[in-house]
């Protein structure tokens, strides 16, 4: 955290921290420093800290889970996102920027997104909000295989809440091409470390 020197770091998922992390935190925020892992100084913490969480915290305050001192901490400026189902015209936006974000990574092109599409986005409740639709999109953009973005109604959660994953024919093909995708990115991080900038694509 040193590093950052008057940056911004954001933690995901804070709701999920366990007692232990919640203190060493709490006395970041509070004391504005702290010790490196297996250090014995104490070093001044100058950053910014955004934090998000999906969870009812004042819920697992009650519950005991999640510390009320390092909640009224966090808590200096709210913002409360509604989830995805109740913003529904963000999704279009939403869709097309994953789209071409996982085009790119994969090295594909995509040129268009047909209206049918759209529309099973748009009725679908989303339970998992962005996280859920960012990895439909990322998973359909693995397997297509034309220029034309196509989405598998299956894998969309149904109302109801459950879900249909792949079959396990296109299991295996997302599987290996997930891997390569990831060893190539491994392999893109190396080389620009040493200096080659080139990008590697499959």
């Amino acid at each position: 955290m040193d590093w950052l020197k008057g940056g911004t770091i954001f933690l995901d998922e804070i709701g999920e921290l366990p007692p232990e992390t919640q203190i060493a935190l709490l006395r970041v925020l509070q004391e504005r420093e702290f010790e490196r892992l297996g250090g014995n100084r104490s070093i001044k913490a100058n950053v910014r800290v955004i934090v998000a969480t999906n969870r009812d915290l004042p819920a697992a305050i009650a519950a005991g889970t999640f510390r009320e001192d390092l909640f009224y901490r966090l808590n200096v400026i709210p913002l409360e996102i509604p989830p995805l189902r109740e913003r529904r015209e963000d999704i279009p936006m939403l869709v097309h920027y994953f789209i071409d974000r996982y085009a790119r990574k994969a090295g594909k092109r995509i040129k268009s997104v047909s209206k049918d599409t759209l529309d099973l986005f748009l009725s679908c409740p989303w339970p998992g909000n962005i996280r859920e639709l960012r990895n439909v999109i990322e998973r359909s953009i693995i397997l297509c295989e034309t220029e034309n973005f196509s989405l598998d109604e299956s894998w969309l959660t149904e109302s109801r809440g459950r879900v249909f994953g792949p079959t396990r024919a296109a299991a295996r093909r997302v599987n290996t091409k997930v891997a390569q995708m990831v060893s190539l990115d491994a392999l893109d991080f190396v080389m620009r470390a040493i200096g080659y900038t080139k990008t590697i694509h499959p």
